[in-house]
């Protein structure tokens, strides 16, 4: 199969100050996949992701390394600095 789909590649120079949730998977060969149901299990029922602009979410590498060996990755999720 010929996957034609673009890549976008996005670098972020600066984030402004921000209160964030965090969920954290390490020593995992696919952290994203581990790290995630984390993320959902708590958002989900708050409603993070009915409004993408209220609540940002990023992820990234942490720490680095290459696909296949043992990683981490973590999300970030923005709340408002009233939330409880």
């Amino acid at each position: 199969m010929n996957d034609k789909r673009p890549t976008a590649f996005v670098k972020i120079v600066e984030l402004p100050a921000a209160r964030v949730v965090s969920f954290h998977a390490t020593d995992s060969r696919t952290p994203e996949y581990d790290a995630f149901p984390m993320l959902e299990a708590w958002g989900k029922p708050r409603g993070i992701f009915e409004d993408p602009t209220l609540f940002q979410i990023f992820g990234f590498n942490n720490p680095w390394g290459r696909e296949g060996e043992l990683r981490g990755y973590e999300f970030w999720v923005v709340i408002p600095d009233d939330y409880d």
